[in-house]
């Protein structure tokens, strides 16, 4: 029985003239030629400068990502700094290695907690947003798309008071709801304000990990969706701040989180927020499972190459097919 290889060959859309190319196969004392053309298209294939791509698009686009993690999300009693947490400031240079490693996205979480003025206009340090401004500059001089977000303001844990983005809070009080969705607001206002003129690279994402301190398994559990409610209102919040402030804000792309790390609750209970533009919501999931592999030092192998004992028994690749198969056909 022969042996047959299958080359497969992929160029990008033609949107100028015709183009041919000769390519030679060599297999031992054999060679064969092939002339392949391709005629002259119109504009019909996918530009990355087009802003009318749908968002399915755009996250293709994200392709392989980094996050910036522990530099601008850091803090300590409740202000944040970027060295807080023992890095070093981001430079120039560490967005031009990330490009380099063959990263073409870079998440830029960001904390705001002690940077924030009071009610009513909850004015946001000017330094702390230039520091953001400046890292988002680094990522668009190295040839990134980048995201910004709210970071650890919504952050709690089960024995702690949670920050101003908390949930708990809003859930026990209409009032505390609304005083936190005005910050929201104001928050989200000023800064699709600086960064109005940013093009399509920059996208903006609400918040991050909402919970009430117990990761999916606490009061959202019994309380008839009202903390998926509450974080579908502040989704809306963030989409209608940004989108008043015009500019490139009126169609920018904006991440839209579900609740905690759980990609079945956001599968759910999200409710994607309406849109004065077409095709620019782009849902943001986390997945951590098993989280005693991802999370903790418990296990130190996964999937169906590790060893037993040595790795968590749920959430091996059969599980994650599942879950993304599961979003794909829910939002895709």
């Amino acid at each position: 029985m022969e042996n047959h290889t299958s080359f497969v060959f992929v160029a990008e859309a033609n949107k100028g003239d015709l183009r041919k190319a000769n390519i030679t196969i060599t297999a031992g004392d054999k060679h064969e030629t092939l002339i392949i053309s391709q005629e002259k298209g119109e504009n019909s294939g996918i530009d990355p400068a087009d802003e009318s791509q749908p968002a399915v698009i755009v996250a293709r686009q994200l392709g392989l990502g980094w996050n910036l993690g522990n530099q601008l999300d850091a803090h300590a009693n409740n202000v944040s700094g970027e060295t807080l947490w023992g890095n070093g400031k981001a430079t120039q240079e560490t967005l031009h290695k990330v490009k380099e490693a063959g990263f073409t996205s870079v998440r830029i979480p960001v904390t705001w907690l002690g940077k924030v003025g009071a009610a009513p206009d909850y004015l946001i340090n000017s330094e702390w947003l230039e520091r953001v401004a400046e890292v988002v500059g680094y990522a668009e001089q190295a040839g990134l798309k980048a995201i910004i977000n709210i970071h650890h303001d919504g952050h709690r844990s089960e024995n702690e008071p949670g920050n101003w983005l908390d949930i708990t809070k809003a859930a026990s009080s209409t009032a505390a709801n609304e005083a936190i969705k005005a910050q929201l607001s104001a928050m989200w206002t000023q800064i699709a304000e600086h960064f109005k003129e940013k093009g399509e690279f920059l996208i903006f994402e609400g918040v991050n990990e909402i919970h009430d301190g117990k990761w999916g398994y606490g009061d959202n559990t019994s309380d008839g969706g009202k903390q998926y409610a509450i974080l579908n209102e502040w989704q809306q919040t963030f989409v209608d701040a940004v989108r008043a402030v015009g500019g490139n804000n009126a169609t920018r792309y904006l991440g839209i989180s579900g609740y905690t790390t759980n990609p079945e609750l956001t599968m759910k209970h999200l409710k994607l927020p309406e849109d004065t533009a077409t095709d620019r919501l782009l849902v943001s999931v986390h997945y951590y499972d098993p989280h005693e592999f991802t999370l903790t030092d418990k296990y130190g192998e996964w999937g169906h190459t590790g060893a037993a004992g040595k790795k968590e028994q749920w959430g091996d690749e059969e599980h994650m097919r599942k879950v993304f198969a599961d979003l794909k056909a829910t939002y895709v």
